[in-house]
């Protein structure tokens, strides 16, 4: 897994509302912090979403691709349709 570039890093922070000091009470830096935390797993999640997304849209043209390649021993048209379709859904 590759790591988050520091631009993203530095804007979930500017976005959480980050800003430590010296002196500041223990309380408020465990709430920046878990909002902070809170914005970066939303942003993994999204993050994996997609690309489970990418990865059933490409087995989906591979199986279709498949059928196609088999269609010469006859009519794989309905099912090369259906997979497709699936991705409609």
């Amino acid at each position: 897994m590759s790591d988050m570039p520091r631009e993203e890093v530095e804007r979930l922070i500017r976005e959480s509302g980050m800003s430590f000091h010296l002196g500041m009470p223990h309380e408020a830096v465990i709430e920046q912090m878990t909002r902070f935390a809170s914005m970066l797993r939303d942003e993994m999640l999204e993050a994996a979403e997609h690309a489970i997304q990418c990865a059933m849209e490409f087995e989906r043209e591979a199986c279709a691709q498949v059928l196609e390649d088999f269609e010469r021993f006859g009519d794989t048209r309905d099912c090369i349709a259906a997979i497709r379709a699936r991705g409609q859904e």
